[in-house]
Order: C-alpha cells, then structure tokens, then sequence
C-alpha cells in the first residue's frame, strides 16, 4: 500500500472524526474497576501495558468462530466467559478495544479482509485491535485471539506497517507471541487477510449496535473498492480511502 490519492467515493469529501471514549467515563470505570484491569497490567510504557491487556483477553475464553455474542457488550462477553462461553475473533477485539480504552490507551476495532471478500463465501474476514501508544506516536496491531503483536524489525507496527515490512521481504515482518504461541504460525495465518482494513469512525465504549454505521477502508493503489461481503451482504455506511494518513490519525496531535 502506498500514500497516493486514487478516486473513491470517499475522495472530495471530508473524512469524518474519529470518536474515542473518555477512560472516566461511567462504563470504562467498571469494567477498570470490575476486573482491576490496573493491576492486570502493571506499571509500564503504553505498550508493555496493551501487550499485558492481550494477553489477559486471550486468556478469558476458548475461540470458537461459531459462536458470536448475543450482544456486543465488553462486560456481558467477559461474565458470559466466565460462565464457560466461547467466542468469535470478533469478541476478542471489542473486549481488547474496551479494556485498553479503559486504560487510557486509544484503540479500535479493526477488520482485516482477503482481497477475494466479495466473492469467498466465508472466512474472509477477521477482528483485530489496533492501539495507539502515544508516546511513540505508532499504532500497534494486537490480536487478542493469537495472543500475538505485530512487529517490523522488533518494534511494534500496525497492520499497514506489518504490510510494508512483509513487502520488503528482509525478514523484518513479525510478530510478538504474548502468551506463548507460534509467531511464525501466526504470521503465516494472519498473511491472506492483509489487503483491505476497515474501522469505524465511532471507537466509543460500549461499540455501537448498528450494522450500517458509517466506517472508513483503506484500499489498495489501483484496485476496486469492495461493496460485496462474501458474495451477499452490501457493504453499507463504508467511506473508502487510499491514503495511509486518513486511517491512521495522530492522536498526540488531535488530543484524543
């Protein structure tokens, strides 16, 4: 993926914000206080602390890609866990999102796809988390179902900037195993779903319920924008885009 302006329906049209919730916020302060997310994850720098919380969410329950929540609510996923449910990707990202924002530790649900999205008629997405650590002004790809970080040349990287290291074909594409996994294994599974991202603008805690709420993917130089998930469901409410810097915001800049 390269910074380069493409034409898109999202091009001539002012990208929305980004909304983040605040860590003092009354649902945040729960789940913070319910699960003493504090001592979870210890003392340390922005990113010793998002690895400890994956780690952590890794750890609450069995995947099982058959079995979505009833709801998507962070508090509901973790006490329904505890009761011996198992859960998709998608529920390890919307609870690593929850408890990393109630940290104070911006972050967002984002959804990788394979460039065959409208025409698999499965499996061709996946739910990650992306976290911004403000004192690297990064983003950090974690995937609370891997238990796993992405990396290039042993720093901490975004999906894009895992793209850009497997591109280079030096070696420096990688992965932090957080609980003990295959690193390797992983960046071999992860690969296919590197082509198209999507997040949505509104990162608040509890996510939003809405199927259509509006959503920005970032498209690669030269291809078609998807509007077809798996063969059957529109894609609706998606503002797309070429260019790295709308999808990643600064948020040291914005305040956020």
């Amino acid at each position: 993926m390269t910074e380069v302006a493409a034409p898109s329906p999202g091009q001539g049209q002012q990208i929305p914000e980004f909304l983040w919730s605040d860590p003092a916020e009354a649902y945040l302060a729960r789940l913070r206080a319910e699960y003493d997310l504090e001592r979870v994850v210890g003392a340390g720098d922005p990113y010793a602390r998002a690895c400890a919380a994956t780690a952590w969410v890794h750890g609450r329950w069995r995947h099982d890609g058959d079995s979505p929540a009833a709801l998507l609510d962070p508090l509901a996923i973790l006490r329904a866990a505890e009761a011996g449910a198992s859960f998709r990707c998608m529920e390890y990202a919307v609870v690593l999102c929850s408890v990393l924002n109630a940290l104070g530790i911006p972050a967002r649900q984002l959804i990788v796809m394979t460039h065959d999205v409208e025409t698999r008629e499965g499996g061709a997405a996946h739910a990650v988390t992306e976290a911004f650590l403000p004192d690297r002004r990064a983003w950090v790809m974690l995937d609370g179902q891997w238990g796993m970080a992405a990396t290039a040349g042993g720093e901490p990287t975004s999906a894009v900037g895992l793209v850009r290291a497997r591109m280079r074909k030096d070696g420096s594409a990688g992965a932090a195993a957080l609980t003990g996994g295959d690193a390797a294994a992983y960046l071999a599974w992860i690969a296919p779903y590197l082509y198209f991202f999507e997040t949505a603008f509104d990162a608040r805690v509890p996510p939003s319920s809405d199927p259509d709420q509006p959503r920005l993917m970032l498209v690669p130089s030269g291809v078609r924008e998807p509007v077809v998930f798996q063969c059957r469901a529109p894609m609706r409410g998606v503002v797309y885009t070429r260019l790295i810097r709308d999808f990643y915001p600064d948020l040291s800049r914005s305040g956020g």
